[in-house]
């Protein structure tokens, strides 16, 4: 039986305006240094483009950004990945309402020397509030001959390593000599400026009005990582929900990790509760 030929690659030369194009519209590293940039900007730490040990399969994968902020005693982790996508491929966030049991993020605490805690900042003190819409499904959407198709393959590959990415981050607060601090270890997926759009649903599964775009997106995970801690032994963190976010709302994405916003708390709040 005859196998059938594929579509026949095009064989004629690239040459400098090709690889510009393809530069100026698709390459993921430009936008990623531009992301690189603005989290420098804002007076971080940052890793650019190391590798890390999957902690799923065990391959050597590389990271694109790891973030880090200090003020007083907490220490905000951001493992952030980047997806060029262009306005002819948006990213489509399917959201609903907030479920109670969904509502909390995580911390790392180290109190003294001994073994740190890790700790559920729930509902009533969480930056993620009931009933606030949350992103469970997730689509980016192309035109392919003359029909709109969706899918989460790229999109989601990038989350992926963002969240495993973040094992590393969360290890290596489990381990920290340091007391007092306080470590949260968030995933962060950046896309461009009108890239990210929004479809909101009501708790009975109908539609909420037409998509419309949006800055930020949080997305919901529950994804458990156990770790050893400085002791060894083992620590149990959640990764709530990871923030899918454009460039131009890093900045402000920032500023509510650390101090909330006018409407609710950030993630470090409840830090006196722990610390004094």
């Amino acid at each position: 039986m005859t196998k059938p030929k594929g579509r026949p690659r095009d064989k004629s030369p690239i040459g400098e305006t090709d690889l510009q194009e393809f530069l100026d519209s698709k390459a993921d590293f430009a936008f990623e240094m531009r992301v690189l940039g603005r989290f420098e900007a804002l007076s971080s730490t940052c890793e650019h483009g190391g590798t890390y040990t999957d902690p799923i399969t065990s391959k050597i994968r590389q990271f694109d950004i790891r973030a880090r902020y200090t003020r007083g005693p907490a220490r905000l982790w951001i493992a952030a990945e980047c997806k060029n996508v262009g306005a002819d491929s948006p990213v489509l966030v399917h959201s609903v309402p907030r479920k109670l049991g969904e509502a909390f993020h995580s911390l790392i605490v180290h109190r003294t020397s001994h073994a740190p805690d890790a700790v559920t900042v729930g509902a009533l003190e969480s930056m993620y509030r009931p009933e606030e819409l949350v992103g469970k499904r997730i689509d980016q959407v192309r035109k392919q001959a003359g029909r709109l198709i969706g899918g989460d393959q790229d999109i989601f590959e990038r989350i992926t390593q963002s969240v495993n990415s973040a094992f590393e981050l969360v290890r290596e607060a489990a381990r920290s000599p340091g007391f007092p601090e306080v470590y949260a270890v968030v995933p962060v997926l950046v896309l461009p400026d009108g890239c990210l759009w929004q479809v909101d649903y009501s708790n009975s599964g109908e539609q909420s009005g037409p998509p419309h775009p949006v800055n930020t997106c949080p997305y919901f995970l529950a994804h458990e990582w156990q770790v050893a801690t400085r002791v060894n032994t083992p620590l149990t963190y959640r990764l709530s929900h990871i923030e899918i976010i454009t460039f131009g709302a890093l900045k402000a994405t920032i500023s509510q990790f650390g101090d909330g916003t006018d409407t609710g708390p950030g993630l470090f709040h409840t830090i006196p509760n722990y610390i004094g």
